[in-house]
């Protein structure tokens, strides 16, 4: 199986379906745990993966993903799920080595039913294969001269005027879309994954001086960024792991 297709798997026949000898066998030894809710290494997700088998399911359960792009050694998943009668926009990040999970990172962003579904709507079709290393230096750049060095002027350079932004802080427009951004500073980017003519960022940013894990979620066309989703999540001051949360 391809790396995705194990991500996939795993989701639903460990996390869906409550089998623990699929996550023994996908979970590596030297698992690193980032998720801010996540206690570290393999047996103490074991252990929560045990717990949630408990819960009761939904007899017929909507699927969660809107979004899975992999790119070499990473899997990314855009979801929508809930539990516990919590709406949530979930961005979920996994690394993979030997056809196992050996490093996880993840955004949690609750919301409210009607603002989830317009914060996550959207393609979700995967086209222009070839473009991927193209899309992701696109991004790069956008990233840096834009949102780091602020320099909006080149903003057209990288944006289409039509742009669909989803995040609900967003007013419409691209107008609407720049004032969200920039009432927040970009400190630094982490990663950059991509596939097609999807790219997805990990960054840290700050917002009146409250630090988050950012994830934007960009769709290009002809190297311009015609749509984008964001997920993003307050860094606690305490993480029950030292691995932080990039």
């Amino acid at each position: 199986m391809s790396n995705k297709e194990l991500v996939l798997d795993f989701w639903k026949r460990a996390i869906g379906q409550g089998n623990l000898e699929v996550a023994e066998q996908r979970i590596a030894e030297n698992y690193i745990q980032h998720s801010a809710s996540g206690k570290p290494g393999k047996a103490a997700l074991l252990e929560a993966l045990t717990m949630l088998k408990q819960v009761p399911k939904p007899e017929n359960p909507p699927k969660p993903f809107m979004r899975v792009i992999a790119d070499g050694d990473y899997v990314v998943l855009h979801m929508l799920i809930s539990f516990g009668g919590q709406t949530m926009i979930v961005l979920d990040m996994v690394r993979l080595q030997q056809a196992q999970f050996v490093e996880h990172w993840d955004a949690i962003q609750p919301m409210t039913e009607a603002t989830a579904k317009t914060a996550i709507e959207g393609p979700t079709q995967i086209d222009d294969p070839g473009q991927t290393a193209s899309n992701k230096q696109r991004i790069a750049d956008f990233a840096q001269v834009v949102l780091k060095e602020g320099r909006w002027e080149r903003a057209a350079d990288f944006v289409s005027p039509a742009i669909i932004a989803h995040d609900p802080e967003s007013r419409p427009g691209v107008s609407g879309w720049r004032e969200m951004l920039q009432r927040y500073t970009l400190e630094k980017t982490y990663r950059i994954v991509g596939e097609g003519n999807f790219v997805m960022t990990q960054s840290r940013v700050l917002q009146n001086e409250t630090p988050y894990v950012c994830y934007d979620f960009y769709r290009l066309d002809n190297a311009r960024i015609v749509e984008h989703w964001r997920v993003k999540q307050p860094i606690p001051a305490t993480l029950p792991h030292n691995n932080g949360m990039f």
